[in-house]
């Protein structure tokens, strides 16, 4: 019977030439387990040949007297001594151990020991007693008491934790530990729980899943199990269901038990396959130093698979080790590439075999439960991002001017605008989670900006604004979804600042609309000239005239000039409202130019 020392698994680092398995990251993980003693035992020198073993009393140590308290009772030395099962560490990197005892009454006249030391001893069996000691091979630590006086001890040392380095020999199945205090002078017994704890801190390689939670999934069944034993090997096991679970690996070193299941990969979707992985979600695993279990690619089984009429076993496909327990479920495997492989040659089936690499090692075996089942991650490639736009709403100015949006430009066709952009774009594919990085630069390639956010939901994201007047820029983009994946950088994109007002107004003429006079008519169409005094970037003019909201704009000529043809609707006092604008949007102040429209000629 295997020792489960906690429910926490152990990984076994060996080094097995697996060729025929696909490569996985790993990183060094330290963690924790909490051993208990299998065993314990203590001795008394006023009995010297009985034997002590398991009791369900406090262990105790020291030279023991009287105190006054029981004044018939003989004085006696006492040690205590336990036995921890460690054989599931032997192939883990140990990097420290600490023991801690526990006193099992309040400090008091009985409990004055100043301290104790810890060895290494020998094995301690049915027969250990005060003649018959297990050899005390080393001193591995201490724990220091102290005594503050009469029957009021310091108890700032209690519970007793003493670190011990070296304490699990290399290759050893199990370690046994004594405890002795001075016995020479009688200090009053010491009394500590039977079961101190063995805290082993340890490192293993755990190896990176490549599952990622919130990609679509499907989950496959299997469509028939099977077993087979070395002990019965013409015997079938098929559908075992019950109690009678698939195995692998040996319950007593004899007996060998390998385990087969076949799966239907007939309603698999078409989409990009991600991960695949095979789950065991009621194995009997969390057995410390449970050795390697592997999965191969194997032929068909049928009813009449038995231990002499295996299928083959083709291909290694993964091997389990063991890190942590504690996690669920607690044995997994994964089948990315056999998945793939097997749907791109357009099969309907997968069958799968399991055995323990350490067929004969109580180690090896493992109970793996009838309920396994393939989850199947999709995900479609990560995309560049794409729909570029530098300001994807253009601007508002505050009296409801506007500029357009600005789409992603560059060379001779960049945009000055007159505000700092924020870019957009859209993304798609990769993974649940978006991790987005925006670069910016000045355009002759030096460093300005970059930034990085995180996204879930969204596929248009934007970035935040950069630059300032006068700043000539340029930006792109690329995704980083949450399997790692990272698309191309987006094409630049380029813009450049210009929020400087054109400083004058724009002079303004009619013809023959113009002065207090009314002439003119309804009808009659009026001419009217700009001018836009030497500004050197003007683009258009803007032009408001009476009755109207929104702005007519009207393209500057090469000598800064321009004409516009306006035919008033009826007579009276008119007004039109006139301003430079220039290359990037922004207005200069205006120019209003008056006049008086007649009345029209009698019929």
């Amino acid at each position: 019977m295997i020792s489960r020392l906690t429910r926490a698994l152990l990984p076994v680092s060996i080094l097995l030439a697996l060729t025929a398995a696909p490569a996985q990251a790993t990183t060094t993980t330290t963690a924790t387990i909490s051993i208990r003693p299998s065993t314990w035992a203590y001795v008394s020198s006023s009995e010297p040949k009985s034997q002590f073993i398991g009791l369900h009393e406090s262990a105790t140590l020291g030279l023991q007297g009287d105190f006054g308290q029981a004044p018939d009772e003989p004085e006696t030395n006492r040690r205590s001594f336990f036995t921890y099962d460690v054989a599931g560490l032997r192939n883990v990197r140990v990097t420290g151990v600490t023991f801690t005892f526990v006193p099992t009454v309040e400090p008091g006249c009985d409990n004055r020991v100043r301290g104790f030391s810890l060895w290494r001893t020998g094995p301690i069996g049915k027969h250990t007693s005060w003649d018959r000691q297990p050899e005390w091979d080393e001193r591995i630590g201490a724990a220091m008491g102290d005594w503050g006086g009469p029957c009021s001890p310091n108890d700032v040392f209690w519970p007793y934790k003493i670190p011990v380095e070296n304490a699990i020999p290399a290759g050893a199945e199990t370690v046994t530990v004594g405890i002795r205090g001075g016995e020479t002078v009688s200090q009053g017994r010491l009394l500590l729980d039977n079961n101190p704890e063995m805290l082993v801190t340890y490192e293993y390689d755990r190896r990176e899943s490549t599952d990622v939670t919130g990609l679509p999934y499907q989950h496959l069944t299997q469509t028939a199990l099977a077993y087979v034993e070395s002990g019965h090997q013409n015997v079938p096991h098929w559908n075992p269901s019950g109690k009678d679970e698939l195995q692998v690996g040996s319950p007593d070193g004899h007996r060998r038990f390998r385990s087969f299941i076949r799966f239907d990969l007939s309603s698999l979707r078409d989409d990009p396959i991600y991960h695949a992985r095979l789950y065991f979600l009621t194995a009997g695993a969390c057995r410390a130093g449970e050795g390697p279990v592997e999965v191969w690619e194997t032929g068909a089984i049928s009813e009449e698979t038995t231990w002499h009429r295996q299928p083959e076993w083709e291909r290694l496909i993964d091997t389990y080790v063991w890190e942590e327990c504690g996690n669920w479920p607690k044995i997994s495997f994964d089948l990315t590439r056999a998945i793939k492989e097997a749907r791109a040659a357009g099969r309907t089936t997968l069958t799968i075999g399991l055995r323990s690499v350490n067929e004969t090692d109580r180690f090896g075996w493992m109970e793996l439960g009838n309920g396994p089942l393939i989850k199947v991650s999709f995900r479609h490639p990560l995309q560049t991002p794409v729909d570029l736009m530098t300001a994807p709403e253009g601007f508002w100015w505050p009296d409801g001017r506007t500029v357009p949006p600005v789409p992603c430009l560059s060379g001779d066709a960049r945009r000055y605008v007159p505000f700092s952009p924020m870019p957009q774009a859209v993304f798609s594919g990769g993974g649940p989670r978006w991790r987005a990085t925006w670069q910016w630069q000045t355009l002759d390639g030096q460093p300005r900006h970059e930034e990085t956010g995180e996204f879930t939901t969204e596929t248009v994201v934007r970035a935040s604004r950069v630059g300032t007047d006068g700043e000539a820029l340029r930006w792109r983009v690329r995704a980083e979804d949450s399997t790692g994946e990272v698309s191309e950088w987006s094409q630049w994109c380029e813009y450049i600042m210009d929020s400087t007002r054109p400083d004058v107004a724009p002079g303004v003429t009619g013809t023959p609309y113009t002065g207090r006079d009314p002439v003119g008519a309804p009808g009659v169409p009026g001419t009217f000239a700009f001018t836009a005094h030497g500004v050197a970037d003007a683009a258009e003019f803007a032009v408001i005239p009476s009755g109207h909201s929104r702005p007519t704009y009207v393209p500057v000529g090469a000598d800064g000039t321009a004409t516009w043809t306006w035919t008033p609707t009826q007579s009276g006092f008119h007004q039109v409202f006139v301003a430079i604008v220039d290359r990037a949007g922004n207005w200069s102040p205006g120019t209003f130019h008056y006049f008086v429209v007649g009345e029209a000629a009698p019929q």
